[in-house]
């Protein structure tokens, strides 16, 4: 069974996943969508359309990815947003109190979009609660270049207070902008933002659907919980493999069951691919939902809260 690993390696182990369980019909959305010219062509990866081989199994339960295809997939990976956070500033200097008091009478002098971009320069500087109603002014211009530039003054902020400030930029017309309101995301650990990134999810760019899980693994345990449920059956390759790539190496009974309900699916090949995952985690595979339900029903007292099947003696003397 897989061993419980530290989720601070995460972004290698969804890379171990995607090389071992994901064929090239994903790889190639990936690749095609990041720029890339041509899509790998690793001969241990199956033609598209077709179930790729379970995982090979090394000493601790992980999987063996081919080193070069693991390079080629670190090349087309979004870049991780800070999800550390920055501490607002308690004591401001004069030149800062100055900088936001000043700032929505310079924004309303303000002509060009370079004087916009000047004044958000400054206090992206200065991590404030008084710098929102500027971040929000520029949300209203019309200089795509400007509502982007909101987001990275308050990228970092962990206050709940900037979640109808992101809603606003999901909803802009330039991807550039919705990218940037993902990322201002990333520090945040609200409950309230599992709608956010769920919505963020559905979007048409795939950098923007992809900033999600470069961030979800700062997010607490039930928004992990949500965004998966949500990912399982989405129409995109990539957010579904995201999903079952996160599943096998952050494992835990409420996850093993939206995992399940992959086999819901329309697309046998995508049943497959959560077929061999199933097998990878709980050696077993299914022929529909159901059947994966009534197995788990009856078997899941097997497995501890991180998916290792508990030895036999574990149980000696307890009830059933």
């Amino acid at each position: 069974m897989v061993l419980p690993f530290s989720r601070g390696a995460a972004q290698a182990r969804r890379l171990a996943a995607l090389a071992g369980v994901l064929t090239l019909a994903v790889l190639a959305h990936l690749t095609a969508g990041c720029g890339r010219q041509s899509a790998p062509d690793d001969a241990s990866v199956a033609p598209s359309g077709r179930p790729a081989a379970p995982p090979a199994r090394r000493q601790g339960g992980r999987p063996t990815p081919p080193r070069d295809l693991e390079a080629r997939l670190i090349a087309v990976q979004p870049e991780a947003p800070d999800t550390a956070g920055r501490a607002f500033v308690r004591n401001l200097s004069p030149a800062q109190a100055e900088a936001l008091k000043a700032a929505p009478e310079r924004l309303r002098q303000a002509e060009a979009a370079d004087d916009w971009l000047g004044v958000l320069e400054e206090l992206a500087e200065i991590p404030h609660p008084q710098t929102l109603p500027a971040v929000s002014a520029a949300l209203e211009h019309d200089d795509a270049g400007v509502r982007q530039k909101a987001f990275a003054v308050i990228e970092g902020y962990q206050t709940a207070d900037i979640l109808p400030l992101v809603r606003k930029g999901l909803g802009d017309a330039d991807a550039d902008v919705r990218l940037a309101a993902v990322h201002a995301l990333a520090a945040v650990v609200d409950p309230a933002v599992s709608a956010l990134l769920i919505e963020a999810m559905q979007d048409d760019s795939l950098f923007v659907r992809q900033a999600v899980f470069a961030m979800l693994e700062a997010k607490p345990a039930e928004v992990r919980q949500d965004v998966y449920e949500a990912g399982i059956g989405s129409p995109h390759d990539d957010v579904w493999g995201e999903v079952v790539s996160a599943i096998l190496f952050d494992p835990s009974h409420d996850a093993v069951m939206t995992l399940m309900a992959g086999l819901k699916s329309p697309s046998e090949f995508q049943r497959g691919q959560v077929n061999d995952a199933l097998q990878f985690l709980v050696s077993e595979r299914f022929d529909s939902y159901d059947e994966a339900r009534t197995w788990w029903d009856a078997n899941r007292h097997r497995f501890d809260d991180e998916l290792q099947e508990k030895h036999e003696d574990e149980d000696e003397g307890k009830a059933p």
